[in-house]
């Protein structure tokens, strides 16, 4: 047998015969299945595009198939990217993605910059514009006035991180359930270290 598919599988088309098969129409499968004219495939009298399938299907379920093409176990992941890694930590340290966030709206001065962000503090606010400084992330601005006015501002690379803490904020929106007063309450009071009451010793009676 000179075909294809001859070569592919070891079977005998007087086998394949056997099968009942060979009466199906080629071409009709051909339309059906939007496959090019395979005439060129059959150079043996009696094989139709319905033997190509069937042993196509033969080749595809033997043994020898799954081990040729197993998926290895137990792979081990890739190792982190070092850039990305340090990417992650500096986006992700407190306070620092909301600082930007509120940078994305426009130059803004200390003052606002601190009443838009709940509960930081004046020192932590100085050292993550400082660190978004030697980043090159933000640039400070003292505006000669009376009094004299500081200004913050994201720089080229800074306002680049805007698709990405978008991204993080839709996921948020989805996934981070909005706290409310008494939940953060009760985390707050669930934070708080409880004092233990020290019981003085009662004086011996006389």
């Amino acid at each position: 047998m000179q075909s294809g598919c001859a070569h592919a599988h070891p079977l005998s088309l007087a086998s394949y015969r056997t099968t009942g098969l060979v009466g199906f129409n080629s071409l009709d499968l051909e339309a059906e299945l939007d496959l090019k004219p395979v005439s060129r495939w059959l150079t043996e009298p009696g094989l139709t595009l319905c033997m190509l399938v069937y042993f196509s299907k033969l080749l595809v379920s033997s043994a020898v198939f799954p081990q040729t093409f197993s998926m290895p176990q137990n792979v081990p992941p890739s190792p982190v990217c070092s850039r990305f890694h340090q990417a992650v930590e500096l986006i992700g340290s407190r306070w620092t993605g909301a600082i930007i966030q509120t940078l994305l709206q426009g130059k803004t001065r200390y003052a606002l910059i601190k009443a838009a962000i709940p509960d930081i503090t004046d020192r932590m606010l100085s050292e993550r514009l400082r660190s978004l400084e030697a980043e090159e992330l933000v640039t400070r601005r003292v505006v000669p006035e009376s009094p004299v006015r500081v200004e913050y501002e994201l720089t080229t690379k800074g306002r680049s991180l805007h698709s990405a803490l978008h991204e993080i904020s839709a996921w948020a929106e989805r996934w981070i359930p909005l706290e409310t007063t008494d939940s953060r309450a009760s985390a707050d009071q669930a934070a708080t270290p409880r004092k233990t009451a020290i019981r003085r010793p009662r004086p011996a009676r006389r």
